[in-house]
């Protein structure tokens, strides 16, 4: 069965995490669990959103937007990446109406 893009960009948000600043981000983090926070730093975000926004971005974010199942906080903040590489006004109309209400 193929991996949906949701599975392949959180093995990859996986592969980045780094253990010592997944601590340092949980303890700034007020009443949520530590286990929800992979401890992905911002450059490596970028560059993965960066690359998402080159590649096949609206199936990524058609599929992430109003998941509940998602306990990743790392996947909303990548979302929100990935939207700020789309410049033209009709891309920015599509991502406004596939936000949460």
């Amino acid at each position: 069965m193929e991996k949906t893009i949701n599975q392949q960009i959180k093995e990859q948000l996986i592969s980045l995490a780094d253990e010592k600043y997944q601590r340092f981000s949980a303890a700034l983090i007020p009443n949520i669990e530590s286990s929800s926070v992979l401890g992905v730093r911002l450059p490596e975000l970028r560059k993965l959103a960066k690359s998402l926004a080159k590649g096949d971005w609206k199936s990524y974010l058609k599929e992430s937007v109003g998941r509940a199942d998602d306990d990743f906080t790392y996947n909303k903040a990548l979302q929100k990446i990935t939207e700020s590489y789309r410049i033209d006004s009709d891309t920015k109309e599509l991502i406004r109406g596939m936000k949460r209400k």
